[in-house]
């Protein structure tokens, strides 16, 4: 329905309550002229000098971000300056003026006052209104010059806005005559749009109410003196804002999520570049909130491959002893994860449960939390919800002046209203490394979910996992060789990847993969990924080798390699966390979904369901050859194929060399191949601890690509290597 569009704008010819249509006609200048000088000595500048803190800057106020005037500039500008923040005053009484609410936290006011002519009268917060977001000063002296507005609610006639804001480095008196309009909100009322911080008069000049929000109802309630708005006593907010400050240190708190550190010998040049920030952090701090009794929201958008090394949850608050809590599930939406709490705690947030757009305007207490590793700073004042966004499946998302990283929003009994938390981006390359910041969400969304069916919103695929696990990827089979614009022409697909920006050409069907099950084959093109949570089908891309495009190995300069660098080479084959590969592991094992490829020029869809990989270089079984110097790995399904060796082929690939060992002294390299111990056949690193363990000399047959060697030394005392010639390999 229409009339269930949230700020639906239709304009009619509905006059004022207690207004005749033609008691409006177009105001004549020497009318406004006359409503200006009625109210010209009731209106008053008033100066808000800001400052840094620890040297962090100040948000832009509610009422100084959206003026848009020349006049204006950000707010370290202004502090650099010298210079103070101009907001209109409206005089209520001899030591009352009347403000926007600049929704600014003290710890950024250096001063209040009131300009009137060359004086400066100090002023500070007296109330704030509940529902206009409107301060009333207290002044240290009468205003003796300034003429004390005086309201008439019963006042008829037409009615005009006074408008009193900077523009052009001035302080001008605007007025206008209102017009008709409607304005209907979400849940039906008809509300009056006129302009915001505005004073209402009608043609004498004769006050009959304010706006400051810029809505008014159709009635006659708005009429009157401002002073009778609903308001709450600054030392009021201060012993709300205390119970709150109490009640947070109980909800609220710092999270340490302690990571397992990342598996030696994976390669930090992934097909996402190089690895960083949380996939390499092995402690991550973060906020967390009780929201009942056992359970723990912790706000943390881990991917999968860092929720994989998740040991343990400790949640700190106030001066309590940490609490423990087990891992309980990662949500699919959103950037937070669940943990049941060891035993039971108290102090559980309450979670305000009324429809987010009833809180337009309305003072909300809010705390601004700060967090450096372990410190965590917070702040406590109060914040408006000044508008709302469409987002996530329609839901509306409250919008607020200033800075929202790390805002949580209450209403005055101390129920929360809105915390920032991450939207979780779906499995796409395109997306992955791109940094959002929290958005404010409402409690009721988080709510809703937690008390619904909580299963169906939780990630099977982004949980703690094994060590020998937590490298595991899906796959589908394929290597893939990137296309270009004379690529996609040739085979006939420019028209389906915008002539090559996308899609990648199959090279090589793995047997007994699901690609190969399917029936696609080498030469078929790649184009995209569909599935049913993905809200748009990830195109496909080919990343190039990590050693930088197509060009060959090194291997005919391997032996000039100074062994400082062995640690540095990154490997030879493709990584088997290609774009495709992590992509489908991040969309979840057992997920549904259909690949798009063209053969011939033709597009057409084939099914699959996303499986994991058979191992791969980073999960391999390996063995550490300490008194030698050596790693060794399992020869895995790319290693094979990048050898072009068969499963049953013997070797195992010499992952590590230590810097001055005797396997560096022998000559050895990382990336080769020993195919035999002592003669002996080698299938597995099992075997080659097993055949290395008889001490005495070993000799070794290593294979470095076609051409084969024999490398002998000793497995204790100094090492006395000899080297055979090289030969081809048989």
């Amino acid at each position: 329905m229409m009339t269930r569009l949230l700020c639906l704008a239709i304009v009619l010819s509905v006059p004022a309550a207690g207004v005749r249509a033609q008691d409006n006609p177009p105001a004549r200048p020497e009318d406004l002229a006359a409503v200006v000088e009625a109210v010209r000595l009731s209106l008053v500048p008033v100066e808000f000098t800001l400052q840094t803190h620890h040297g962090q800057m100040p948000a832009a106020p509610g009422w100084y971000s959206g003026w848009g005037s020349r006049y204006l500039a950000d707010l370290e500008t202004v502090i650099d300056q010298q210079r103070p923040c101009l907001a209109p005053g409206f005089v209520l009484s001899p030591t009352e003026v009347l403000t926007p609410d600049p929704m600014i936290h003290p710890r950024f006011v250096q001063r209040i006052a009131v300009r009137v002519g060359d004086r400066l009268i100090e002023a500070a917060p007296a109330a704030w209104g509940l529902h206009e977001a409107a301060l009333v000063l207290k002044l240290d002296e009468p205003i003796d010059e300034a003429r004390v507005l005086h309201f008439d609610a019963a006042a008829e006639g037409a009615l005009y806005s006074v408008g009193y804001m900077p523009a052009d480095a001035d302080m001008p008196i605007s007025v206008r005559s209102l017009p008709g309009g409607l304005s209907v909100t979400h849940d039906g009322r008809p509300l009056r749009p006129v302009p915001p911080m505005s004073l209402i008069t009608v043609a004498d000049g004769t006050p009959v109410g304010m706006s400051m929000n810029g809505l008014l109802p159709l009635d006659d309630t708005w009429r009157g003196c401002p002073l009778q708005w609903p308001m709450i006593a600054a030392a009021d907010l201060d012993a709300a804002a205390d119970r709150l400050r109490a009640a947070f240190d109980r909800s609220f708190g710092r999270v340490a999520l302690s990571l397992r550190s990342p598996k030696k010998g994976t390669d930090d040049r992934s097909a996402y570049g190089r690895r960083g920030g949380d996939e390499a952090a092995t402690e991550i701090n973060t906020m967390g909130v009780l929201i009942d009794g056992r359970r723990l929201l912790v706000l943390a958008a881990l991917e999968p491959k860092t929720t994989a090394r998740l040991e343990r949850i400790r949640f700190f608050r106030g001066g309590a002893p940490p609490l423990a809590a087990q891992f309980a599930g990662t949500l699919k939406d959103y950037g937070a994860l669940l943990g049941a709490v060891d035993g039971a705690a108290d102090g559980a947030v309450a979670a305000d449960e009324a429809p987010i757009t009833d809180w337009r305007d309305r003072l909300l207490l809010a705390v601004e939390v700060q967090q450096q590793g372990e410190e965590v700073t917070t702040y406590f004042s109060h914040r408006r919800i000044t508008g709302y966004d469409v987002g996530f499946r329609g839901r509306r998302f409250p919008s607020v002046r200033g800075d929202t990283e790390g805002l949580l929003l209450f209403d005055t009994d101390g129920e929360l209203v809105a915390f920032p938390a991450l939207r979780r981006r779906k499995a796409d390359p395109d997306t992955r490394w791109r940094r959002d910041d929290p958005i404010l969400t409402p409690a009721s969304h988080f709510t809703a979910l937690l008390q619904g069916d909580l299963a169906a919103h939780l990630d099977g695929g982004n949980v703690p996992l094994a060590e020998d696990q937590e490298a595991r990827l899906a796959w589908l089979g394929v290597e893939l060789q990137p296309l270009d614009a004379e690529l996609a022409r040739i085979n006939k697909v420019s028209h389906l990847t915008r002539d090559g920006d996308f899609g990648a050409m199959v090279s090589y069907v793995y047997p007994d993969s699901p690609a190969a099950s399917a029936g696609v084959q080498a030469g078929d093109i790649l184009i995209r990924v569909h599935a049913a949570d993905l809200p748009r089908p990830i195109e496909v891309t080919s990343t190039a080798l990590p050693w930088g495009g197509d060009r060959p190995f090194p291997w005919d300069r391997w032996d000039e390699l100074p062994e400082q660098y062995f640690d540095q080479v990154p490997r030879p084959w493709p990584p088997a966390e290609s774009t495709l590969n992590r992509a489908l592991t991040d969309l979840g094992f057992g997920t549904a979904f259909e690949a798009e490829f063209a053969r011939d020029g033709e597009p057409v869809r084939r099914a699959f369901t996303v499986t994991q990989s058979p191992q791969h270089y980073d999960m391999a079984a390996k063995f550490d050859a300490e008194p030698l110097g050596m790693t060794v790995r399992d020869m895995t399904y790319e290693v094979r194929r990048y050898f072009l060796r068969r499963p049953s082929d013997p070797g195992v690939i010499v992952s590590t060399i230590k810097p001055g060992s005797r396997a560096s002294v022998s000559g050895m390299k990382p990336f080769e191949i020993i195919t035999h111990v002592n003669g002996q056949p080698v299938l597995t690193a099992a075997d080659f601890e097993r055949l290395a363990a008889g001490g005495g000399e070993l000799q070794f047959n290593v294979l470095r690509m076609t051409k084969s060697r024999v490398v002998r030394l000793r497995a204790a005392g100094e090492p006395d290597a000899e080297v055979t010639a090289t030969q081809p390999a048989p």
